[in-house]
């Protein structure tokens, strides 16, 4: 993992059953961040860019939701309450690229803007 100010870059490690995208971020680099619960973050997985929120857990989620949690394994995953977020990116696959910031943080060369 790597830290750039606004934003961490990391790397999904892996796409479980439900659809979950754990990367190689963790509960250190969300708190480089200043990361709390309910901050809107943006996410960037290859050529996609979406708007999501950081929850304490799974459990807070709003059905739908993209978000942001720490996981039992202690990684940061991105994933959708009562959904896949692995759909939502159609790149994600163990290796690929993960950008995670506040909404807006600039990258040159990165994805447009979150949608």
């Amino acid at each position: 993992a790597e830290f750039f100010g606004d934003h961490l870059r990391g790397e999904i490690v892996h796409v479980d059953r439900f659809g979950n995208l754990q990367t190689s971020l963790g509960r250190a680099e969300a708190e480089l961040l200043e990361l709390s619960p309910g901050d809107r973050l943006e996410i960037r997985v290859g050529g996609t860019a979406l708007k999501a929120v950081f929850r304490q857990s799974y459990a807070f989620g709003v059905p739908g939701e993209l978000e942001v949690v720490e996981d039992s394994h202690g990684s940061l995953a991105i994933s959708v309450n009562l959904g896949r977020a692995a759909g939502r990116f159609p790149e994600a696959a163990a290796g690929t690229q993960v950008l995670l910031g506040r909404e807006g943080f600039a990258v040159e060369g990165g994805a447009g803007r979150a949608g």
